[in-house]
């Protein structure tokens, strides 16, 4: 049996974990704070402890060995020392045979109109940089994935839009992708070791902001969102990832059914 080591279990990642752990492989969770460990059938702890200042990471018992594939969860925020934290954690596992990073959409310059994977990049975004760091340690045998804006039945931006007076760039179209497709498409990756690259993942529908959370605004909140309308936006273009992999995406971000818990 194949062992997945993965690093961040936040909203996403604990996610992710129940669905590896049914999906039937042996998983460890390199955490740092050991009492929020949930018990899953293949799926055990090991704890680690982080030096800031440095961005160094180390196991506090035993070091996990012979680790197939390495999944990355993090993200910058809550880390000092960001890149170099990456590059401490990829170096510990060279010969890993896939290693899987979840980067951002937020690392294209702004734009308006249609953004793949080769659109111009902010060069001195972190999550940028830390994807430096994997491709020149894992060059054959990485999987970057940037994700767009990440919704769930209990997560969605109009709870925020909600509580401002007013929400510039009402023209610009929305870039969103729902909790579950990202987890389907990270199981598609991890049953398929052979591909490496980097993958926008993204809805292929990009309604204009101001007609979208107000749709989902009346539809579940009764109220209205006041937009001024802007000049437009990027639209992130997720199609490589659904070409690649024989992939569809399924969970629709304008199906209210699809955010049942935002009440």
């Amino acid at each position: 049996m194949k062992i997945l080591l993965i690093f961040g279990v936040g909203w996403l990642g604990s996610k992710m974990l129940h669905a590896l752990a049914e999906d039937g492989r042996r998983i460890i969770v390199a955490s740092r704070d050991l009492n929020n460990k949930v018990a899953l059938p293949n799926v055990e702890y090991a704890q680690i402890k982080v030096d800031d200042k440095a961005g160094r990471i180390t196991f506090v018992n035993q070091f996990p060995t012979e680790i197939n594939q390495l999944l990355l969860m993090l993200p910058p925020s809550g880390w000092a020392n960001y890149e170099k934290s990456i590059r401490c954690i990829v170096e510990m596992y060279p010969n890993c045979e896939q290693v899987i990073y979840t980067s951002s959409t937020g690392v294209y310059q702004e734009q308006i109109g249609n953004v793949n994977e080769d659109s111009a990049i902010k060069p001195e975004h972190p999550v940028f940089r830390a994807e430096q760091v994997i491709k020149r340690c894992y060059p054959n045998n990485h999987i970057i994935l940037r994700l767009s804006g990440l919704v769930g039945s209990d997560r969605h931006p109009v709870k925020f839009l909600l509580k401002k007076e007013n929400v510039n760039n009402g023209l610009a179209p929305v870039n969103l992708i729902h909790r579950k497709d990202i987890i389907q498409a990270m199981l598609f990756i991890l049953r398929n070791t052979e591909t490496s690259g980097v993958y926008n993942l993204c809805y292929p529908k990009h309604p204009l902001k101001s007609s979208y959370y107000n749709f989902i605004a009346k539809k579940l909140f009764k109220k209205q969102i006041h937009f001024i309308d802007g000049i437009g936006g990027k639209e992130i273009d997720g199609s490589k990832f659904a070409l690649d992999y024989a992939y569809q995406y399924q969970f629709d971000i304008c199906d209210i059914n699809n955010f049942t818990a935002l009440k």
